[in-house]
């Protein structure tokens, strides 16, 4: 058995009744309902689920004078819920280690309209008392309207991003140029010239593609805005460049200010950047182009079980700041680990309704090919970035063709045809399928993942 936790919790009757509520006992209007997944070999849940409230509020290890009875009623959080599963509040208490799902109510006082201010308080030093067999995961948050409304969200959205490219209905194609990083400026207008004449609605910088010297991201801006105007002259298509301009903060406005009168049409943010960076360009009334926010970072605080944050809140909060196009790993891609019940909820948090907060537009990738996309269109419908680097650029037949085949694969999709059927009379989708398979179902899938490994 571990020490007990040395959080100064609910400690006396006082104590438990100041910090431990029913639900109704706040005004929800009034607080951020932080939920966690709470697993820890203990014999005092309260005392620990009350430490926790009291260290992430008023508290510390000890009481201190200042923190009145009065400071705690007005600034300290409060349990509002704990539920141990399976219910084990009841004798024998076991010894083994015990897991709980538990709400914490915070007062909108104590946390600014910012997201580095929001995180500090619900994940801060707390996120630091977990290990591989105890867990402090925040699983969810509910932010109140009058918090939220100092939040402008995406200034574009799905509905916006559709207006611009003039696709009212279907999934949109959003293809990364590949290789990731190593080539200049021109080979890269090559390549997106081919794969938006092959019919790519959005082409982005691949993340390690930034502010190389050897290939800048303006000289990158102006050879793309070339291709995009002679591809479009050619389909009578729209095609947005999110160009990647990840770099120092003091400099990214700059940039983002410079890319955009060079052409850019769009722009793509890391996620290392940080979400108050996103924030800030979305805000800014001088950048009138969609943003792409990519996860690449997200990992490091949502992968780990039993610390962090699920990734379903780190996409709410991208949305929250206001990313108009987001990305995030496919069940059925490349990336070991990922379930389909995740990209559900991230799926959900993006496109359901939240407020004023317009609707991030999703994407589920990594390793996506055309032999996917009847897969992705039943698990998500229309709305919904397709992305596929190596999928296009690395197609036997070039990028354009490799354009082509997802294009024909979501017309097939969208008319109910099956892709092998399909195949017959489309070349470019048959050399996809041949080079890759058909992904018709998540048994498929898991089965080419598991040649992968």
């Amino acid at each position: 058995m571990s020490a007990p936790s040395k959080f100064l919790g609910a400690e006396t009757p006082e104590d438990r009744e100041q910090i431990i509520r029913l639900p109704e006992s706040i005004d929800w209007d009034s607080h951020i309902i932080a939920t966690y997944f709470i697993k820890q070999p203990t014999r005092d849940p309260w005392r620990l689920i009350g430490g926790i409230a009291l260290e992430q509020s008023t508290g510390t290890w000890i009481r201190v004078p200042a923190e009145t009875w009065e400071v705690r009623e007005k600034y300290a959080a409060k349990v509002v819920g704990a539920y141990e599963i399976p219910n084990l509040f009841q004798l024998p208490i076991p010894e083994e280690t015990r897991t709980f799902i538990v709400q914490i109510a915070y007062p909108v006082e104590n946390i600014p309209t910012d997201i580095s201010g929001l995180l500090t308080a619900v994940v801060g030093n707390i996120s630091m008392a977990a290990s591989w067999n105890q867990a402090v995961k925040l699983i969810d948050l509910w932010l109140p309207k009058v918090w939220v409304e100092d939040f402008k969200g995406p200034k574009f959205g799905i509905e916006g991003v559709r207006e611009i490219l003039k696709v009212p209905k279907r999934p949109v194609i959003n293809s990364m140029i590949k290789p990731c990083s190593g080539i200049t400026p021109d080979v890269h207008a090559k390549l997106f010239y081919e794969a938006a004449a092959g019919g790519v609605d959005i082409i982005k910088d691949d993340e390690l593609l930034s502010v190389q010297k050897y290939c800048d991201p303006l000289e990158r801006v102006t050879r793309c805005r070339e291709m995009i105007d002679k591809a479009e002259s050619e389909k009578g298509e729209k095609t947005l460049y999110t160009v990647n301009i990840t770099t120092r903060l003091d400099k990214l406005m700059d940039l983002a200010e410079k890319a955009i009168e060079h052409g850019a049409n769009a722009l793509m943010l890391n996620s290392a950047a940080g979400f108050e960076a996103l924030r800030m360009l979305a805000e800014d009334p001088s950048i009138k182009v969609p943003l792409l926010f990519h996860p690449a970072v997200w990992g490091t605080y949502s992968s780990h079980p039993y610390q962090g944050m699920a990734y379903w809140v780190t996409a709410k909060l991208a949305r929250l700041c206001g990313c108009d196009l987001q990305l995030f790993p496919s069940y059925y891609g490349k990336f070991p680990g990922w379930t389909r019940e995740v990209n559900v909820a991230i799926f959900s948090t993006l496109r359901t309704k939240f407020y004023h907060i317009k609707r991030s537009f999703p994407g589920a990738g990594g390793g996506i090919h055309a032999g996917m996309v009847e897969l992705a269109i039943k698990d998500w419908g229309l709305d919904q970035q397709i992305p596929a680097g190596a999928g296009v650029h690395g197609h036997p037949m070039g990028p354009r063709a490799g354009a082509m085949s997802i294009r024909q694969a979501i017309d097939a999709a969208m008319q109910g045809i099956p892709l092998d059927e399909y195949a017959k009379d489309h070349k470019e989708l048959k050399a996809a399928l041949e080079a890759w398979g058909y992904v018709r179902t998540p048994e498929d899938a898991a089965k080419i993942f598991d040649l992968k490994a």
